[in-house]
C-alpha cells in the first residue's frame, strides 16, 4: 500500500478522502479499524463493557502507601449514554458536507455516528476500509538499496456460531497514518491510600448510563466539563444519594459550571481528595493549608472532613497511548505520565509523491489530556480537515 491508516474516526475518514480526492484513485490506501463499524469514539455501538470483557483497557495508579498497582475499570470507547457535544454542529461537521439543518445545534452522539457513516458512503470510502481489523505491532523493515516499508500486524476478529476466530493478517505499506486519538486509556492520578478502598473505582470511559448509581454516595473526582457533565446528569437523572465532586486544580470556566452544580440538594462540591484512611474513609484537602486559588464560591462550606462513597469516579482525563509502535519506530516522545507528546511526526512529504517512508499522527492535540472530550472531538473536525489537505499544507 501507499498509506496506511490507523484508525476510521473523523481523523481517519477525513484523511483517506482527502488523500483519494487529492491524490487519484490511483493511490492504493487502507484504513485499518478495530470495531464493526466506523465511527471511532463517536461509536457506542460495540463498546467493551469492563464487567463483561476481562481483557478491557485498565488504567492504574501507583499507591504511595502499599507501594501496589490498584486497578480502575475504564474503556477505550468512552462516549456515554445522553452525550451531547458541546459546540455548535457547524463545529462537529466537515466543511464539504454540513449537517443537515434540521439537526438540532448541539446534537447527540448518535446523531454524529450517524453523520460520519453517511459522510463514509457519500465519498465511497467503504471499499478501503477494514472492520475488525485491530493493529497489533507496527514496525519499519530496511532492506539495503530499498525504500523502507511498514509492516502492520493485526488481529482480526470474526464472530462464528461456536464462537469468535481471531486471524492474524500482515499489511505493508510506504507510509502510516496514526489516527486513533487520544482518548483510549484514561489517567488516573496518584491518591494516598487508595489501596484501602473497597467500593468500585471506575474511570469516567467506563461511565455509561446513571442507572448504574442507584442509591450510591458517587465521589467525582475532576471538576472539569465531563466529570461537571456527568454530575449534572447523575443530579437530574439518576437517583444517587449524594454526588461529591472534587475539585483540586481550578479554572475560570468551571465557576460557571460548580456554582451551577451547587444548586441541587444532592451534590457537594469539595477540593481535591488528600488521601484515603486505613478504614476507608475519603479525606480531603484542608482549605486552610497550602495555596489555594480556587474562587471559594464554588465549594460547600461548613461539610465534615471526611467521606465514605460506594463509587469512586475518576474524571481526570487520558494518556497517549499507543502499545502498537515499537518505540524505535516513531521519533515522537511522552512525557513522564504520558499525557502530552512532544514532535508528533517524522520527516513528511506528500503521499502521492516518491518520498520515504515517514509515520504521522494526526489528532486534536492539546497540552494536557485532561483536557475534555468532547471539546478537542468537536475542534477535530475542523483541525483534521485543514491536516487532511496535503497540497494545501505541503506546497
Amino acid at each position: 500500500y501507499d498509506v496506511a491508516i490507523i484508525g476510521a474516526g473523523p481523523a481517519g475518514i477525513i484523511c483517506a478522502k482527502t488523500l483519494l480526492e487529492t491524490c487519484g484513485p490511483n493511490l492504493n490506501i487502507i484504513v485499518l479499524e478495530e470495531s464493526k463499524s466506523v465511527g471511532g469514539l463517536w461509536n457506542r455501538e460495540h463498546r467493551h463493557y469492563p464487567q463483561d470483557n476481562d481483557t478491557s483497557p485498565q488504567c492504574t495508579c501507583q499507591d504511595l502507601d502499599a507501594n501496589t498497582n490498584v486497578k480502575v475499570n475504564a474503556s477505550s470507547q468512552p462516549v456515554y449514554e445522553n452525550l451531547h457535544t458541546n459546540l455548535l454542529k457547524d463545529l462537529t461537521s466537515f466543511v464539504d458536507v454540513p449537517f443537515d439543518s434540521k439537526i438540532e445545534h448541539f446534537p447527540p452522539s448518535e446523531t454524529v455516528l450517524d453523520y460520519l457513516k453517511s459522510y463514509v458512503s457519500h465519498h465511497g470510502l467503504e471499499t478501503c476500509i477494514r472492520l475488525n481489523e485491530r493493529v497489533v505491532k507496527c514496525s519499519k523493515m530496511t532492506k539495503e538499496g530499498e525504500e523502507n516499508i511498514w509492516i502492520i500486524d493485526t488481529q482480526k476478529s470474526t464472530t462464528l456460531s461456536q464462537g469468535t476466530s481471531i486471524r492474524r493478517k500482515e499489511y505493508m505499506s510506504k507510509r502510516l497514518l496514526v489516527c486513533v486519538g487520544h482518548f483510549r486509556q484514561g489517567f488516573v492520578p496518584s491518591v494516598r491510600g487508595i489501596s484501602h478502598y473497597k467500593g468500585t473505582l471506575l474511570h469516567s470511559s467506563a461511565y455509561s448510563s446513571p442507572d448504574d448509581f442507584h442509591n450510591k454516595i458517587v465521589l467525582i473526582v475532576g471538576g472539569g466539563l465531563s466529570g461537571c457533565d456527568i454530575a449534572g446528569i447523575l443530579a437530574t437523572r439518576g437517583h444517587c444519594a449524594r454526588i461529591i465532586v472534587s475539585v483540586r486544580n481550578w479554572k475560570v470556566i468551571q465557576t460557571v459550571f460548580l456554582k451551577k452544580l451547587k444548586k441541587h440538594q444532592r451534590v457537594i462540591v469539595r477540593r481535591g481528595v488528600d488521601y484515603i484512611s486505613e478504614s476507608g474513609e475519603v479525606y480531603f484537602a484542608d482549605p486552610n493549608k497550602g495555596n489555594d486559588t480556587t474562587n471559594k464560591g464554588c465549594y460547600n462550606e461548613d461539610v465534615p472532613p471526611s467521606e465514605r462513597p460506594d463509587v469512586i469516579l475518576f474524571a481526570t482525563g487520558y494518556r497517549y497511548h499507543y502499545p502498537f509502535l515499537l518505540p524505535s519506530s516513531s521519533s515522537s516522545s511522552s512525557s513522564s505520565d504520558s499525557t502530552s507528546l512532544s514532535s508528533l511526526t517524522q520527516p513528511l512529504s506528500p503521499p502521492c509523491s516518491s518520498s520515504r517512508c515517514f509515520l504521522l499522527f494526526i489528532f486534536c492535540s492539546t497540552r494536557s489530556a485532561g483536557r475534555n472530550l468532547i471539546r478537542n472531538a468537536s475542534l477535530c473536525f475542523l483541525l483534521v480537515t485543514l491536516n487532511g489537505v496535503w497540497k494545501n499544507l505541503l506546497d
